[in-house]
């Protein structure tokens, strides 16, 4: 057989593990997903959108469960679930399980929204990918509309994402918009961010909670009852995978004494304050995405007694160099080949791919015997499963190997 180095050869050892055992809700490993649904109430008969914020993933499987009304329209992330007049009061809730992941991990989540006659809150703007100036241009509009409404509310910004714009970028738009809204007197409190899967951006106009109707005293005479306002906020910046993001409660108006705090989050550690003013809590080592919740117990119960701030980091996957070194055709780079495992070991869902450069003198022998000792050593010795493992040969004119460590979605390196 004539060698030729003017193509690549690509040994595949593996792109993906079996499947995990059935009615697993959640693998080690797997990753952490959502649920994105509509902001507020719906309005019975009205139509609502859910949306799982997984990575697009060849070979990923979703099944789509809802406990009201019917799947009018579905993708596979998103469904759009159609009310009914008889759902009026109800909770819906939309229930996804995403299997096929890597290492067979499957992962259920579930999301909720009240249906409710009142409807969801207005849409104040709704537009595409928009320079810097043409965003900030439109909040003039969007501050006009909002203090049309007579009752208290506050802004939700549910921001699209721009193609190739990163959580630095994004950061910085979310900064210009709220100094552009200061200088337009709406509060720093009265702002909440978050992120939609498409790339529409959607300001709403939420109320801020009030009693309902029917809690209301029954003597007309009485007085109403004044509630405090709570807020969360969040790191004013980037908080890195590992470090400490510090969120922050304010409780203003008429608060009532005896009061206690509780925080809760939905990932990270708390390391301080979890019943205090000031949450310190220790981030992932990964992409995260933080919800802290504050609850405040000692309030009446007709107020509002919680708050939700949300703080995240998520990169766009790409390919992580671990290792680059040059060694002989006969060498076997052992503890090159450890560390790449135990990192693998950290995260079980990514994938670990090698490219092996050999000089053209090179005799496919001594490469097929190269690539069977790596192998060897890594199932026997460092008990590694290989099949989560893929190996490239190029040529190069000195010997050189490369391993990278290759999460969900992200492109192999071109060698």
């Amino acid at each position: 057989m004539n060698r030729s180095f003017s193509f690549i050869l690509i040994l595949f050892l593996t792109i993906a593990a079996h499947i995990g055992a059935a009615g697993q809700e959640a693998a080690p490993g797997c990753p952490k997903l959502e649920v994105v649904g509509p902001a507020g109430r719906v309005a019975p008969g009205d139509a609502a959108v859910f949306t799982v914020n997984v990575l697009d993933i060849e070979g990923l499987s979703y099944k789509w469960e809802v406990s009201h009304g019917v799947i009018e329209s579905a993708t596979s992330v998103s469904i759009v679930v159609r009310t009914s007049e008889a759902d009026d009061g109800v909770e819906l809730r939309a229930r996804v399980t995403v299997s096929g992941f890597p290492g067979g991990c499957k992962s259920t989540v579930e999301k909720s929204v009240p249906v409710h006659r009142e409807g969801p809150p207005p849409e104040l703007d709704r537009y595409k990918q928009l320079s810097r100036s043409e965003e900030l241009g439109r909040l003039d509009s969007i501050v006009r509309k909002l203090k049309e409404h007579d009752s208290e509310r506050v802004l939700y910004f549910g921001l699209g994402k721009n193609p190739g714009e990163t959580e630095t970028q994004r950061e910085k738009r979310i900064d210009a918009i709220r100094t552009s809204l200061s200088e337009k007197g709406i509060s720093n409190s009265d702002l909440v961010f978050f992120n939609l899967m498409h790339g529409e951006t959607v300001v709403w106009a939420v109320p801020v909670p009030q009693l309902r109707k029917e809690d209301a005293p029954s003597d007309p005479a009485a007085r109403q009852i004044e509630c405090p306002r709570i807020t969360a906020t969040g790191p004013g910046g980037i908080v890195e995978p590992g470090g400490v993001a510090e969120f922050t409660a304010a409780i203003d108006g008429n608060v009532p004494e005896g009061i206690k705090l509780k925080w809760t989050v939905t990932d990270g550690t708390i390391i301080e304050g979890e019943e205090d003013y000031t949450l310190r809590v220790l981030t992932p080592k990964n992409e995260y995405r933080i919800a802290a919740t504050l609850r405040v117990e000692g309030l009446d119960k007709r107020c509002a007694n919680r708050a939700t701030e949300v703080h995240q980091f998520w990169n766009e996957p790409e390919a992580i160099l671990l290792e680059e070194f040059s060694a002989s055709v006969s060498e076997i780079p052992r503890d090159e080949l450890k560390r790449a495992v135990d990192e693998h070991r950290e995260y079980p869902t990514n994938q670990i791919f090698i490219i092996e450069y050999f000089p053209v003198s090179t005799s496919e022998f001594s490469i097929n015997e190269k690539i069977r000792r790596m192998k060897d050593y890594m199932s026997r010795e460092l008990e590694f499963d290989t099949r989560s493992v893929t190996i490239v040969i190029a040529e190069l004119d000195e010997p050189l190997t490369k391993i990278f460590r290759i999460p969900p979605g992200a492109d192999d390196p071109t060698p």
